[in-house]
């Protein structure tokens, strides 16, 4: 979240400063927020937790992009109103740009209406305390032929009457075991072609 937020101040500091050429006092003022804004960007930069090769791409497109916001809005600062309606207009459009969030490849959606919950647990009979409390219920959550780790997991379905009380439930469950929420996944399909045919001869 810092590292677009940087990035976008520093372009506008580095915008103003060229514009504010004239004015010594302006120009100094957002040649200093530039300087902090540039040195915020490049410590977020640093510390992303992405490969090297990928940092050195990001930086040398934010770079060039920086470099040549400057020098168009640096030939057009004396068209005042032009100046203005496309720096405001820009800057807007970058934040939206930047600042949207990405959607993951794999979307989850709500949890199912039965079976909201899995726990791996060793000894089931730990959860009938809960089980009352709250007329839970559960079931072995996958029908194995032969024990095996999955055995313990188990699929607890919550009702509608203490559905307000997902969180305390979970809460409870954790300190018996390993309890993850039985989240439905939406990914792409994988689209199959057709093979041309092979003339072997």
């Amino acid at each position: 979240m810092w590292y677009p937020i940087s990035f976008l101040s520093a372009a506008a500091f580095l915008i103003l400063w060229f514009y504010f050429a004239d004015n010594s006092r302006r120009a100094y003022t957002f040649r200093q927020l530039f300087l902090l804004a540039a040195s915020s960007y490049l410590a977020n930069w640093l510390f992303m937790e992405v490969e090297w090769a990928q940092k050195w791409s990001l930086l040398s497109k934010d770079l060039l992009l920086l470099g040549t916001s400057a020098a168009f809005f640096g030939l057009i600062r004396k068209q005042k109103t032009l100046f203005w309606i496309l720096f405001i207009g820009g800057m807007l459009v970058a934040a939206i740009n930047y600042l949207k969030p990405t959607k993951p490849a794999i979307q989850k959606t709500n949890l199912p209406k039965q079976g909201e919950l899995l726990v791996e647990i060793n000894t089931p009979e730990q959860l009938s305390h809960l089980q009352q409390t709250y007329n839970l219920s559960i079931t072995p959550a996958f029908e194995l032929a032969h024990p095996t780790l999955l055995s313990d997991w188990y699929l607890v379905d919550i009702p509608d009457a203490a559905e307000h009380e997902l969180q305390a439930i979970k809460q409870a469950l954790a300190k018996l075991g390993v309890v993850e929420e039985n989240e439905q996944v939406q990914v792409a399909p994988i689209v199959t072609r057709k093979l041309p045919n092979i003339n072997q001869k």
